[in-house]
């Protein structure tokens, strides 16, 4: 997320119901951690600084195809999308996100 407060609250929440919860600032900080732990599913905002969610996807996707992706925004932005995007667009969560419906979709793509 673009917003440090956000990070902090959705962390807190994931980990109150037990979810081991790493957190970046960027796409570079969020690629180190993909590359030294195991992660189950990325959340991540559409908007930050210098790389975008659509664009952190896809490096992602380069790296491990097989992580799950959710991406978050306040934003309805007209991004150029490439052909794997639209199923992430279409999925999008939108903010403000209540924290149930975080919840349900986290263990929605997880038992998946």
């Amino acid at each position: 997320d673009d917003e440090p407060a956000l990070i902090r609250v959705n962390k807190q929440i994931l980990q109150n119901y037990g979810y081991n919860v790493f957190c970046a600032e960027n796409a570079e900080d969020a690629m180190g951690i993909i590359k030294s732990q195991s992660i189950d599913l990325v959340l991540c905002d559409v908007i930050m600084p210098r790389t975008n969610g659509y664009q952190l996807a896809n490096i992602i996707r380069q790296y491990d195809s097989t992580i799950p992706i959710q991406l978050i925004s306040g934003y309805d932005d007209d991004f150029q999308l490439e052909e794997g995007d639209h199923i992430l667009r279409s999925e999008l969560l939108s903010k403000p996100l209540k924290t149930q419906t975080l919840l349900r979709k986290v263990e929605e793509i997880l038992s998946a």
